[in-house]
């Protein structure tokens, strides 16, 4: 660690911190890989990268300000009467212990992923006329309307996960917890993704219209094992 040399002499660690246990703990903190995050969208272009992104919870009874590790949004080409937009909310967490991932045993349509959001909505109405001259119409995701659902991404049927848990060693055991994971990952995603659909709702506009890709993301710097089936065997990514 540097020090400034206008710094005060009571400007220094107390004796009971230690400089390397202190860099460990910042290490763990995840504040270092949200900032790597960070650096890493803006060289990709996106134009908003926001770290400790603040947002409204308006949902449950423990409602109030909450923070996002990052959020960051970036323009994408568009026409003169739509102007399409892509919404990153990420969550990052550095951890030792490994991330246990349960993968789904049924199959689980993609047909809704990514989440679109267009003038304050996110399912639309198409209608067709059949050879009879019969008008139908049909409500649909904003994926399947503009054809995301038949990128690789979602064609190449990506492993799913139901239910994840952290695994705590305990001297010779380990046990899973689903608690630490849901509180601290995907309850944080769950409501900035609501937040995010607040702020949408806004700037409702049909013409020119401002679609929005919803993108909630978990960035896991850390030990993940894959449990394909109840009879198969786990496989380990890092």
């Amino acid at each position: 660690m540097r020090s400034h040399l206008s710094n005060p002499g009571t400007n220094r660690l107390p004796p009971g911190i230690k400089e390397d246990h202190l860099l460990k703990g910042i290490e763990k903190s995840g504040y270092p890989l949200q900032s790597v995050v960070a650096l890493k969208l803006m060289k990709f272009g996106f134009n908003s990268v926001v770290e400790e992104w603040g947002f409204v919870d308006k949902t449950g009874g423990d409602s109030g300000q909450r923070t996002l590790d990052v959020a960051a949004s970036r323009h994408l080409p568009g026409s003169s009467k739509v102007f399409p937009n892509v919404f990153l909310m990420i969550e990052c967490k550095r951890t030792d212990h490994p991330y246990v991932f349960f993968k789904a045993v049924t199959h689980r349509p993609l047909a809704w992923f990514p989440r679109v959001i267009a003038g304050g909505k996110d399912q639309f109405e198409l209608s067709s006329v059949t050879a009879s001259g019969e008008r139908t119409t049909r409500s649909v995701s904003g994926s399947t309307v503009l054809g995301l659902e038949k990128l690789p991404f979602c064609t190449d049927d990506p492993a799913s996960a139901v239910v994840f848990s952290r695994a705590i060693p305990h001297g010779e055991k380990v046990e899973l917890s689903g608690d630490e994971p849901f509180n601290k990952i995907v309850l944080p995603l769950m409501r900035a993704f609501d937040a995010s659909l607040q702020r949408s709702n806004l700037n409702i506009s049909i013409d020119p219209l401002y679609p929005e890709l919803h993108l909630s993301i978990a960035v896991v710097d850390g030990p993940m094992v894959l449990v394909e089936s109840p009879e198969g065997r786990s496989e380990e990514h890092t």
